[in-house]
């Protein structure tokens, strides 16, 4: 696991030198469970690549981890490779921002990793900033997924000064699919549902492409209002 994201930082680097929209200044992560020890990870082995990252319900130490599970990637028995790789061992090493995230009940991944990692990170004098789901296991669902998703984006986008962009983004398409929603409601009554319904959904689909390829800011909030249209 020492090196899992070598190839990432290769690939967004070559990924830079050919479009010139992306940034390679202002690098991002987000992970959850295993992901999030990545993004761990990649805060504090890649600290001069990555900027800020979001880390939830991680496995931050593979030696407080349930059996089986590092041993199909660190082996066994548990030998100095498991200390190496830590992200509690390599805390000190932080120097953007990273928010850790874990259900207060998580009986996966038991709230220890994040609670260590958060202490070593107190006698590192490192700071880092930490958000708990309270009564929430290791699956994050509904309502609270929603929130997770908001937070995230808002933690990351906020610290490269981006979050007027990321409001319109949000924006864009709520609005859009807010005020279409009566409309196909109208328009069904005349046409009948299910011709509305293809274009609904040809609509978002067309938007959800169009929003990946997008390669400015501006292109993303047009197309999340696509999106929107065809999401009402």
């Amino acid at each position: 696991m020492e090196n899992n994201l070598e190839d990432h930082v290769l690939a967004i680097k070559h990924l830079a030198q050919k479009y010139s929209w992306i940034n390679i200044d202002k690098v991002g992560i987000f992970g959850h469970s295993a992901g999030g020890y990545d993004t761990g990870r990649a805060m504090l082995g890649y600290p001069d690549f990555y900027k800020v990252g979001v880390a939830s319900s991680a496995d931050h130490d593979f030696r407080m981890e349930k059996a089986w599970w590092p041993e199909m990637y660190q082996g066994w028995p548990i030998d100095e490779t498991y200390e190496k790789v830590s992200n509690i061992t390599n805390a000190k090493n932080l120097k953007g921002k990273l928010l850790l995230i874990h259900g207060s009940i998580d009986p996966t991944v038991v709230p220890q990793h994040s609670m260590t990692l958060l202490q070593e990170a107190v006698k590192q004098k490192v700071q880092i900033d930490f958000f708990t789901y309270p009564m929430l296991e290791h699956n994050v669902r509904g309502v609270d997924r929603l929130h997770l998703v908001e937070k995230m984006l808002k933690y990351i986008v906020e610290d490269f000064n981006g979050l007027n962009h990321y409001t319109w983004v949000v924006t864009a398409y709520l609005l859009t699919s807010t005020a279409s929603t009566p409309l196909y409601g109208k328009i069904s009554d005349l046409y009948g549902r299910r011709p509305v319904f293809q274009f609904a959904i040809i609509t978002f689909l067309i938007g959800s492409f169009l929003a990946g390829a997008s390669q400015n800011m501006t292109q993303l909030i047009f197309t999340r209002a696509l999106q929107g249209v065809g999401a009402g």
